[in-house]
């Protein structure tokens, strides 16, 4: 293949990109700090004083939650890392359909058990209380309906990635390798450079790929991430498994339920999973605890991460009946294979938690900098076409 044939690839790959890595990327880099912003938009929800009392029990909690949306059935409850943190409740609507009320996220006083706020998740609300989840959803989905905008952001995440490695070919030297890597980098040291006192075409192109050669593996490493996240089931693990072994999903794989009967509350529940608890994650914090209606199990999920802490990614998870409490299916990092250890890491990686703070901003920095190379590939592009004509 012709150098020329990877320039129109490159060319026409960037024009069908550049919207989507504009929201992509602007979005992208607000979710670095999802969590800080929210609390500094609606500190009155997020924020609570600790007292001396124990927190109330998960039971209790529960019954209020699901006495005030009785539309709804609690999907999970998320624990925070800090005593000062209010806990989150996750509902799912009862009813299916389109007509089926959007799920809820319900804030929580753990010492008072006081609901301090609620909000319908993926609702298109920019207000204070709506903001970031509008943000997430349109990060996530594009806020369109059913799995369309995960498979759109799907193919977009797979063309992004493969020009990627065609941006970076042509990044190289044009005469290909030289005879001498001493040489060879001497040819390609200005392509790393900005020349500041050329014209304004030369310095666009010179943002375009040099911001791209800086930034070239992050960008693939968000680019193949994203691929994860928005095609697991549909392409990335079908494909990826040809190369490597996975297990199979528990909520795939359990059997589904019409009326499962629940005779463990969230208290006993969450006993039940610390009982269960592997040995692999003695140390780790307990992150969430989940009711999976179809297949009527709990599902506890302990994981290493630390907020702003480097190279903490691992996760676990036990499955268990909701009315026998029997262990029904475990899947985490310890004893996963080398497919499902790729997997955990890819979110960690997509939002820089995996190198603490430093890697979220370097998640941000990333997301304003796609929205640069997009944009001034475009450019590139006017350019050209005015010089033809």
């Amino acid at each position: 293949m012709s150098r020329k044939l990877f320039v129109r690839l490159h060319r026409y790959a960037g024009l069908i990109l550049v919207l989507f890595l504009t929201v992509a990327g602007l979005t992208g880099a607000s979710l670095a700090f999802y969590h800080e912003l929210d609390e500094w938009l609606n500190p009155d929800w997020m924020l609570v004083t600790p007292t001396a009392a124990s927190p109330v029990p998960l039971a209790q909690l529960a019954r209020k939650v699901s006495q005030a949306y009785p539309d709804h059935r609690i999907a999970r409850i998320e624990f925070q890392h800090s005593a000062d943190r209010a806990l989150i409740v996750r509902m799912n609507s009862k009813q299916t359909g389109d007509d089926a009320p959007l799920p809820m996220q319900v804030f929580v006083n753990p010492y008072t058990n006081e609901i301090l706020g609620a909000r319908e998740w993926g609702k298109v609300d920019i207000s204070r209380q709506g903001l970031m989840p509008f943000l997430f959803k349109l990060h996530d989905t594009l806020h369109l309906p059913g799995k369309i905008g995960k498979w759109l952001l799907g193919g977009v995440a797979i063309l992004w990635l493969l020009d990627c490695f065609v941006g970076f070919y042509l990044a190289l030297p044009r005469h290909g390798l030289l005879p001498s890597p001493v040489q060879f980098m001497k040819k390609w040291a200005p392509a790393w450079k900005i020349k500041y006192q050329a014209n304004a075409t030369r310095v666009n192109f010179d943002l375009h790929r040099a911001s791209g050669l800086w930034l070239w593996p992050v960008l693939a490493v968000v680019a193949f991430s994203s691929f994860y996240l928005n095609l697991n089931r549909e392409v990335f693990r079908p494909v990826m498994g040809m190369i490597m072994p996975f297990s199979p999903l528990p909520g795939d794989t359990l059997p589904k339920v019409k009326d499962g009967e629940i005779s463990l509350d969230w208290d006993a529940a969450y006993q039940r999973g610390l009982a269960l608890r592997p040995a692999s994650a003695d140390d780790y914090r307990v992150a969430n605890i989940s009711y999976l209606a179809k297949q009527n199990v709990y599902r506890l999920t302990f994981d290493e991460r630390q907020p702003n802490a480097w190279l903490t990614f691992k996760r676990e998870q036990v499955f268990f009946d909701a009315n026998t409490g029997e262990l029904k299916a475990q899947y985490g990092y310890s004893q996963g294979k080398t497919g499902d250890r790729l997997s955990i890491l890819q979110y960690p990686l997509h939002t820089g938690q995996i190198f603490g703070l430093p890697g979220r901003i370097l998640i941000l920095v990333t997301g304003l900098l796609t929205v640069l190379l997009a944009w001034t590939g475009v450019f590139i592009w006017l350019k050209k076409r005015q010089s033809q004509k």
